[in-house]
């Protein structure tokens, strides 16, 4: 049995490994770590992108066909103008919420608020991004001579989180006021350890 003296690069007594009976099993095992991280982190910004955007999107035409053919006595009932932004996926100020709701879809919040003046209906929707969480972590490395050791390296995962896209106000079932909001930059992180979070998923 050969034993290691030194560890890679540290120029210090290491701990002894044992050499591997069947060493071309786990350079495999390794290189096939290696080479799915590769194929996801390819993928991963196309997957957000159609994730995060067409397919999740309240506008997208198939989305709003959907809408429309849940509510057909009243979108026949509305403008050739109104009916032509819906099918764009459009509003405008005048919009009744059900309107609005065919254009857009539904909002992840419903709120009130209200003054001396009256009240106020709040529909607030959602958008995302993409935070990237970095961390050190440790993998198994195969020496030619079958032994092992520990090879540290920079790992990281990705978090998609919501934010307030739009704001829309309502008096009397009418809209009165609305405004987009800007997407924030993704944030990166530098974690102690791995992160433990759940992917949010996009509202539809």
């Amino acid at each position: 049995m050969k034993r290691s003296s030194e560890h890679p690069g540290s120029g210090k007594p290491g701990n002894p490994t044992k050499r591997l009976k069947h060493p071309s099993s786990d350079v495999d095992r390794v290189w096939g770590w290696v080479l799915g991280k590769v194929w996801f982190l390819a993928i991963l910004p196309w997957a957000l992108v159609v994730w995060g955007g067409c397919a999740s999107s309240p506008t997208d035409p198939k989305q709003i066909a959907k809408r429309k053919a849940e509510r057909p006595v009243y979108f026949a009932g509305l403008s050739g103008e109104e009916q032509g932004l819906v099918d764009q996926g459009q509003i405008r100020v005048g919009m009744s919420t059900d309107t609005v709701y065919l254009a857009w879809g539904k909002p992840a919040q419903i709120l009130k608020q209200g003054d001396a003046s009256g009240e106020q209906t709040l529909w607030l929707y959602e958008g995302t991004t993409t935070d990237e969480y970095m961390w050190w972590n440790y993998r198994e490395v195969v020496r030619a001579d079958g032994t092992l050791y520990l090879d540290r390296f920079m790992d990281r995962n990705f978090n998609i989180r919501t934010y307030i896209s739009a704001e829309l106000i309502f008096e009397n079932d009418a809209l009165v006021r609305w405004r987009m909001l800007p997407r924030p930059p993704g944030d990166s992180y530098l974690a102690p350890q791995p992160p433990m979070f759940t992917p949010q998923m996009p509202a539809f």
